[in-house]
């Protein structure tokens, strides 16, 4: 086992993982406050344009089984709820 352990950490030497985007943690600390605020949540998501992206993505796929098309982060956010952006980011 320590080994394999010494033998993946080889592997990976030198490698940077890139660090999340700053909008990803201010999402989250939106999210755990007693009362989020979805515009705020809306701001913190359009912040960034890959965040936007993948929510945007999400709350328009298949298995969301929305009856139209979501257009606008603030849809996005009001249509995901809370819940799922928590497990989400």
């Amino acid at each position: 086992m320590e080994q394999r352990l010494r033998a993946a950490m080889a592997a990976i030497k030198g490698v940077k993982i890139p660090d999340l985007p700053k909008e990803v943690f201010e999402l989250q600390q939106a999210l755990q406050c007693k009362f989020p605020n979805n515009q705020d949540i809306a701001n913190i998501i359009s912040a960034n344009t890959k965040l936007s992206g993948e929510v945007l993505r999400i709350v328009n796929s298949p298995i969301m089984k929305l009856k139209r098309q979501v257009n606008s982060i603030r849809e996005a956010v009001d249509s995901l709820g809370y819940a799922n952006l928590k497990i989400w980011c």
